[in-house]
């Protein structure tokens, strides 16, 4: 999910994001352009400061419930909770944990996942393109199996 925080005390911003880094192993660094800071976790989380018409706000991409829960005690609740659509991989990995995948229904998924069946139609395009290459992962090739059965 992505969320965004409004800060109350701006001067505090950089301070925080230094307490916060090491809960990710990982350290705060200057945006290349224009002022602000902001924390990368590879393949994981994203939190970066914004300043837009002179307002300062933390939006964090990548989140769970327990990174919301640890957030809110450095600024408290979200001005806005966003769902971020899955990647297809992400998407493959999901599926692939569902119990009894293998008999899961189109329906199943959708509703399962929280998506719609645009959605669930993009994913199992891009799903079938990529695990008929012949470097596709295990995990696409998995999610396609699964895909084909629940037709």
């Amino acid at each position: 999910m992505k969320l965004i925080f409004k800060p109350v005390d701006k001067q505090q911003i950089l301070n925080q994001l230094q307490k916060i880094a090491p809960r990710y192993n990982t350290q705060v660094r200057k945006h290349d352009t224009g002022d602000g800071h902001f924390i990368f976790v590879k393949s994981r989380i994203k939190i970066s400061e914004k300043l837009s018409d002179n307002v300062y706000s933390i939006h964090v991409w990548g989140a769970n419930e327990e990174d919301l829960s640890f957030l809110k005690q450095v600024w408290g609740e979200p001005s806005q909770v966003l769902k971020e659509r899955l990647t297809p991989i992400e998407f493959a990995n999901e599926l692939a944990d569902f119990p009894s995948a293998d008999n899961l229904s189109k329906s199943e998924i959708i509703q399962t996942l929280d998506m719609t069946e645009k959605e669930y139609n993009q994913f199992e395009r891009l799903i079938q393109r990529t695990a008929r290459r012949p470097n596709a992962s295990i995990e696409m090739k998995r999610a396609f199996e699964l895909l084909k059965k629940a037709r």
